[in-house]
C-alpha cells in the first residue's frame, strides 16, 4: 500500500507492507520503506510501533534526537532509530531520504549492542540497498522475505563492525545453497575459522549457533513459499534443503508451533481477509 504524508515533497513514496500484520519473520518483519523529500524543514514523529528505523540521508542535513541527546546528520549518514528511546529526526530544507521501519524481535540477540547511533555510509551502496525494496513495491510486488531478511541484515551490519560483517560471506552462502546439504565445517571454511572457533565466534556474533541460523532460514523459506506457491510438501521439502516430509514437518511446527499446512491454510485465509478489505476500501 503507498501512502502519502502532509509536508514532503510530492515525489515522495511510503509501501506499508502486508506483512507487518501477518505471520512474525524469525529475524525481522518489515513495515514500512520509504523515499522522501521536503521542500521546507521536516520533523518526523516518533515511531508508533514497537521497533527500529533505518535512516539514509541522501541530501541535506538534520538531527537525530535520542533521549536527552541530539547527534547530527549530515548527508551519507546512516541512522538507527528505537521506537523505545522514542527517537526522532529532523532534516533541513532541500533534504532527500530513505527510511525502513521493522520490528526487530530479534534484535536482542542477532545485535545485543544496537543502540541508537548514525554512521557514514558510501551514497550508491545505502541506495542500492533501499532500492531494492523500494523497486519491488513501484513494479506492483511484495518484497520476498528473504530479500527484506538479507537487506536488514546488510544495513545493520555497517553498525556491527568487523566482527558481524566478516559472516556476510556465509550468509550468502547458505541463501544460495538452500536446498543443497550444507555443513558447519564448509561454513568455517567459507570464514576462514577452525569449526570450534567459527561456532563460537558466529554465536556471539549474531546470537545463535550456525545450525540454529540456517534451520531458522530453512524454515522461513519455506515458509514464505508455503503462502506465495502452489509447491507440494515434498517440494517444498526438497527446495529447503529438509532430509524428508517428517522432518520438514516436525521442525516447521517446533519453531511456527502449526504444521505446514496449517500455516499454509491461515496464509490463504489471511490473503482473502486482506482482498476483501482492499474491496471495502
Amino acid at each position: 500500500m503507498k501512502i502519502f504524508e502532509k509536508g514532503l515533497a510530492q515525489y515522495s513514496e511510503i509501501y506499508l507492507s502486508h506483512d507487518a500484520m501477518e505471520e512474525k519473520d524469525p529475524f525481522f518483519t518489515m513495515t514500512s520503506v520509504s523515499h522522501c523529500g521536503s521542500k521546507s524543514a521536516y520533523t518526523s514523529v516518533p515511531l508508533t510501533v514497537d521497533g527500529y528505523m533505518l535512516l539514509f540521508i541522501a541530501q541535506g542535513e538534520g538531527k537525530l534526537h535520542h533521549q536527552e541527546v541530539t547527534v547530527p546528520l549530515k548527508k551519507g549518514s546512516l541512522a538507527l532509530l528505537c521506537s523505545q528511546a522514542k527517537d526522532t529526526f529532523e532534516v533541513s530544507s532541500e533534504s532527500d531520504w530513505y527510511a525502513l521501519t521493522f520490528d526487530g524481535h530479534y534484535m536482542d540477540s542477532l545485535y545485543p549492542n544496537s543502540k541508537s547511533t548514525v554512521i557514514s555510509m558510501k551514497t550508491p551502496d545505502a541506495l542500492g540497498l533501499f532500492d531494492r525494496l523500494l523497486s519491488s513495491y513501484q513494479s506492483g510486488h511484495q518484497p520476498e522475505h528473504l530479500l527484506v531478511t538479507k537487506t536488514i541484515f546488510e544495513l545493520l551490519q555497517q553498525f556491527g563492525g568487523k566482527e558481524q560483517g566478516r559472516f556476510q560471506n556465509v550468509f550468502d552462502y547458505v541463501n544460495a545453497h538452500l536446498s543443497e546439504r550444507i555443513s558447519v565445517g564448509e561454513l568455517a571454511s567459507l570464514a576462514g575459522l577452525s569449526t570450534f572457533y567459527f561456532i563460537r565466534s558466529f554465536n556471539e556474533a549474531t546470537g545463535m549457533t550456525p545450525h540454529e541460523y540456517l534451520i531458522r532460514v530453512r524454515v522461513q523459506t519455506s515458509a514464505f513459499l508455503l503462502k506465495a506457491t502452489n509447491l507440494t510438501l515434498g517440494e517444498i521439502t526438497q527446495a529447503c534443503g529438509f532430509s524428508n516430509e517428517s522432518a520438514f514437518n516436525n521442525t516447521f511446527k517446533r519453531l511456527k508451533g502449526i504444521t505446514p499446512m496449517g500455516f499454509r491454510k491461515s496464509a490463504q485465509t489471511g490473503r482473502m481477509l486482506y482482498q476483501l478489505r482492499d474491496v471495502q476500501a
